[in-house]
């Protein structure tokens, strides 16, 4: 499957572009493009507020259950999440 790129034109005011500049040097990225599209893609992968839900529904499911995960593997997941 060949993904098309589509071009995104964003127009800033110039105090805003210079925080976005700044915020790429400090985080290693060599552009503000490249910045912008990470933070982009960080967005993309975030659940929606459906999913979360759904999660959460699903967990409360397993725990009327007696379905239960031990704390220390909840905790190590969401370390895991951070990373």
């Amino acid at each position: 499957m060949m993904t098309e790129l589509i071009p995104l034109t964003i127009n800033l005011l110039e105090e805003q572009y210079k925080r976005l500049e700044y915020l790429a040097k400090t985080y290693g990225y060599e552009t503000v493009e490249a910045y912008a599209m990470a933070v982009i893609e960080e967005v993309l992968d975030e659940p929606t507020k459906e999913e979360i839900l759904e999660d959460i529904r699903i967990s409360f499911r397993e725990a009327s259950r007696g379905e239960t995960i031990p704390i220390e593997d909840v905790l190590a997941e969401l370390e895991a999440e951070d990373d």
